[in-house]
């Protein structure tokens, strides 16, 4: 394997004095700039099918003065990548610089040539690689280990303490730049890193004194010549990206990560806001350390060899460290702004305005958007291989096979980046739901004998307009889909409006006063529930909820500002139906059903037609679910229901101007027949 030479250069996060504090940014300017990730009520990426483009690093602007042109400004979010900063580079520049060590040869035939990282990093753990570092500076008392009755992963210890003892008190190596026993002997990357940065510089002052051998490169570490007049392709410029990329994620997570430690060092805020604002940035780093590695070994390899989807697929469940710190992030930025006057003590230039911490802490969110963007990318750019024939020569074969083979590998790790991206967001929506959650639960004052706790988790919520079956009148509620459950809340007002209709209601989205106590005004089981009828045309999207009341079959209307969130909704509610659904009896005394939910949680539960409210909104939908589901009588267990017209138009999905769609179920007689003119 092939390596080209590398320049050494420092592996600690690289900040220009110039950016220290507030030198050289507008930040008046910056700080007046909207941040959508503060801003935002749901998850920040709802998937992966925007253009590549468009998630392109762009350099960080201020409006021009004037309404002059905007400005770019330096800023440490647009530094470049620097690609000797990346562990794999690291350790492939430092065997080159350990092969000129005196003495040192026979432990680099220990190597594995195909991978500089971890076998480099167990052979410092022996110890007495590092004994032979530091000796090659050729002190008035070389460093060994003298005890012949310890152990050898004692001796190992003895040979690391005396290295770094030595370069603390001889080489006075301050002690927040050198490192500790543990970091060398633990699994974080973070650890290593500085091992590297003291073993370099102890190189440096060999280099200095010229102690060290005369350089010569091995066969494997001569840089591959390039083609001559070659020019790269589609797909070599999009793994290019894919590279370069990943170095400057690396780079800002380092950069990020040595902010935490600064204000850790300072003590600036307390540790447990640090906390709240870095969450598990530590572990995030180290695991993208590693995936780098694996990304800058794939890319080492011959380009037939190359397989760009097998570190997302090897990786996936490694990933899912990311959704602690994406589900954080919106709280994170809240806090972060709280006390950004603080953090901007440490005079970090991550910390030069609150809109560059905050893109910072965006950044892994939009890292796995990427992902499969690129990796899209790069599949389609490898043209489907047409069907063998025999016509085709054993080399034409080869390169079908070949083209095949990097399809699969790259689909197989699209696919994966798509699941860890859905992983992600659905930890975002499952923090704003459990934070809706505790607003409900804090705003609701009478709540008419239900247990929270029962009604399973919460799936959705929003305010919409609801028309009731006993009235045309459209109204705003708060409702929130729970697994067993449907709850319809009115914000309780002690100054009542006896108006009927806001004409302007559907003319903008419909806003929350979190401050505000509710009324449970309707609960729906999702037991009762018996039809989910979904109706869409230009300019109006709505939901129709069938359930059995009391008595008799009951329905209201939700309508939605667009028909995304109404097939949202949609899906949701005929999925908890179905979870729902009564599950009939094998008991030989007669067919029956029996909702487990229902046996434990109904009873006592008190029924909201025994009282009237004093305002106009009645309540609806039964206090209890039934104990049993009877089946129709004109429907066989096990058989299909009968499909007309209603049904067909409900199985093909198609919706037309004044179209209802649904799904019918074996009790879809008790629900009226949707007509063509809604």
């Amino acid at each position: 394997m092939a390596h080209a030479p590398l320049l050494r250069t420092n592996t600690a996060p690289v900040f220009q004095s110039t950016l220290s504090g507030t030198g050289g940014l507008q930040q008046d300017s910056m700080n007046n700039a909207p941040r959508t990730s503060q801003l935002s009520g749901s998850t920040a990426f709802a998937g992966s099918s925007s253009s590549l483009n468009s998630l392109s690093s762009g350099a960080t602007v201020v409006p021009g003065q004037n309404g002059g042109p905007v400005i770019a400004t330096t800023n440490i979010i647009n530094q470049k990548a620097d690609a000797s900063r990346s562990l794999y580079q690291i350790c492939v520049s430092l065997k080159q610089r350990l092969a000129q060590v005196p003495n040192f040869e026979p432990f680099l035939e220990q190597l594995d040539p195909t991978d500089p990282v971890d076998p480099l990093w167990n052979l410092f753990r022996s110890g007495y690689p590092l004994l032979v570092i530091y000796n090659s500076l050729q002190p008035p008392e070389p460093l060994r280990v003298d005890d012949p009755n310890a152990s050898e992963a004692k001796k190992s210890k003895i040979a690391i303490f005396k290295f770094v003892q030595a370069c603390m008190k001889e080489l006075q190596v301050p002690p927040t730049e050198s490192f500790v026993i543990t970091d060398l002997m633990g699994n974080d990357t973070s650890g290593f890193v500085k091992v590297t940065q003291v073993v370099n510089y102890v190189l440096d002052l060999a280099e200095q004194r010229g102690l060290l051998l005369q350089q010569h490169l091995y066969p494997e570490d001569e840089p591959m010549a390039a083609p001559g007049g070659s020019q790269m392709s589609y797909r070599d410029h999009i793994v290019k990206e894919l590279v370069d990329t990943e170095r400057k994620y690396v780079q800002d997570l380092e950069n990020l990560h040595d902010l935490k430690k600064s204000l850790e060092q300072k003590g600036a805020i307390p540790g447990d806001i640090v906390h709240q604002i870095f969450l598990n940035i530590n572990a995030i780093l180290d695991f993208q350390r590693r995936f780098l590695i694996r990304v800058e070994t794939t890319n080492s390899m011959p380009k037939v060899a190359q397989r760009w989807g097998a570190p997302f697929c090897f990786y996936e469940d490694a990933f899912d460290i990311y959704q602690p710190f994406i589900a954080n992030q919106r709280k994170a930025a809240q806090i972060a702004n709280q006390v950004f006057d603080k953090i901007q003590l440490s005079e970090h230039p991550v910390a030069a305005d609150f809109n560059t911490l905050d893109g910072f802490l965006l950044k892994p969110m939009q890292r796995l958007v990427k992902y499969p963007l690129l990796l899209k990318a790069s599949f389609d750019s490898i043209p489907c291989p047409a069907p063998p024939t025999d016509d085709d020569d054993p080399q034409h074969l080869h390169k079908k096979s070949e083209d095949a083979e990097t399809r699969n590998d790259l689909m197989s790790g699209c696919e994966a980046a798509e699941r860890v991206l859905h992983k992600a967001n659905e930890a975002v929506n499952r923090d704003l739901l459990d934070e809706a959650l505790e607003e409900l639960i804090n705003r609701v004052d009478d709540w008419k004998s239900h247990k929270v706790e029962s009604f399973g988790k919460l799936l959705l919520h929003g305010v919409y307009g609801v028309i009731t079956g006993k009235s045309d009148q459209e109204k705003d509620y708060e409702i929130y889909l729970f697994e067993c459950i449907l709850l319809c809340c009115k914000e309780a007002s002690p100054n009542k409006s006896k108006d009927k209709k806001d004409k302007s209601r559907t003319s903008g989205p419909r806003l929350r006063n979190r401050n505000t106590k509710l009324q449970l005004k309707g609960r729906i089981f999702m037991t009762n529930v018996t039809d989910i009828v979904s109706l869409s045309k230009p300019g109006s999207h709505s939901v129709q909820i069938w359930w059995k009341g009391d008595p008799g079959v009951e329905n209201f209307t939700i309508k939605f500002l667009n028909e995304e969130m109404m097939k949202k909704w949609a899906v949701g509610l005929e999925t908890q139906r179905k979870e729902n659904a009564p599950r009939l009896s094998t008991s030989p005394d007669g067919i029956a059903a029996d909702f487990a939910w229902t046996r434990d949680h109904a009873g006592g539960l008190e029924n909201p037609y025994l009282q009237q409210d004093d305002d106009d909104d009645e309540d609806y939908g039964p206090a209890t679910a039934p104990a049993q589901f009877p089946v129709p009588s004109n429907s066989t267990v096990g058989s299909m229901p009968p499909i007309g017209d209603w049904g067909q138009r409900a199985f093909t999905g198609r919706h037309r101007k004044g179209t209802a769609s649904t799904i019918p179920t074996a009790d879809s007689s008790s629900a009226p027949q949707p007509t063509d003119d809604g």
